[in-house]
């Protein structure tokens, strides 16, 4: 069954590591729908009513011509590269467009390219990414920068093993992507810090036991996590860290030279301490690395 995908794409080239990361992923029969918004004018995000002869009217004709180029050129591209693919273009807010378009076609996955935010930023800038992000009716693809190799992806997937992230991880291996190389599982627990100043011995003791139970069950969670992924992919290996998740988990895809991070776009429940704020939305705004922000189909 074909993977429904909608692109979202601007006038400044960031659709490109966006098309070349769909392509790495490897999701086999994708049927892409390219989507160009033309931004509202008016502070309300309303168009105003035109007549044929106002100067707006040509402005607002020429960047639909524009978004239309735009638009066939991707769709060509696309095609080029195996899929199928259609377009069009929408007017209104980014992240609304791009909502109503996977609604309207079902689909599994957006995809975007990622531009931080500068005067210049026109269609898909961060906050687009930041607005999907959290509105998103599907799984999220956040192309931030080309893949530096030809080879297999290098993954890091983050889970704080909370059933909304297990139900996420069920929706990647439902598709197993062919051109993911290597996994890292990645979970972070947040340990006492510097709450323990003041405690007695026996006191010690209990939380220096307790922590230890924690790390135990964590690990013992990451390697059946790790089973249930290899016979997806063969390389995968598990990485349990104290600290807070947001900081470790980029400093781990760092260390690791990750090409793309997975986690869960939200969602906190079971050992509540692993995962503390929003480990999606902080990927986003910081980690330089490409993103998978997956959410369950149902």
């Amino acid at each position: 069954m074909p993977k429904s995908v909608v692109m979202g794409i601007d006038l400044g080239g960031s659709c490109q590591p966006a098309m070349g990361l769909l392509k790495r992923i490897g999701y086999g029969d994708v049927h892409a729908y390219v989507v160009n918004s033309v931004e509202p004018v008016l502070s309300d995000g309303s168009f105003p009513e035109l007549g044929a002869t106002h100067p707006m009217a040509d402005i607002l004709t020429q960047l639909r011509e524009n978004g239309l180029r735009a638009t066939r050129q991707a769709v060509e591209t696309l095609e080029s590269m195996g899929f199928k693919a259609e377009g069009e273009v929408g007017f209104g807010d980014s992240v609304t467009v791009l909502r109503h378009a996977a609604e309207k076609k079902k689909a599994d996955l957006i995809v975007v390219g990622f531009e931080h935010d500068d005067a210049f930023t026109a269609f898909l800038g961060g906050s687009v990414s930041r607005g999907l992000a959290m509105r998103s009716p599907c799984s999220l693809l956040i192309a931030k920068k080309d893949v530096p190799h030809d080879g297999p992806l290098n993954v890091v997937l983050a889970t704080d093993h909370s059933d909304y992230t297990n139900r996420c991880i069920e929706t990647l291996l439902e598709d197993r992507p062919t051109g993911i190389g290597k996994v890292t599982v990645v979970a972070v627990y947040r340990g006492p810090g510097g709450n323990l100043a003041g405690l007695d011995g026996d006191a010690m003791l209990k939380v220096s036991d307790a922590i230890g139970n924690l790390r135990q069950r964590v690990e013992e969670m990451n390697q059946a996590l790790v089973e249930r992924l290899k016979p997806w992919v063969a390389d995968v290996d598990s990485v349990v860290l104290e600290g807070h998740a947001n900081l470790k988990i980029r400093e781990l895809a760092q260390e690791r030279n990750a090409d793309l991070i997975i986690v869960g776009a939200q969602g906190h429940g079971f050992l509540e301490r692993l995962f503390v704020g929003s480990v999606a939305f902080d990927m986003v705004e910081n980690a330089p690395q490409n993103l998978l922000l997956l959410r369950p189909r149902s």
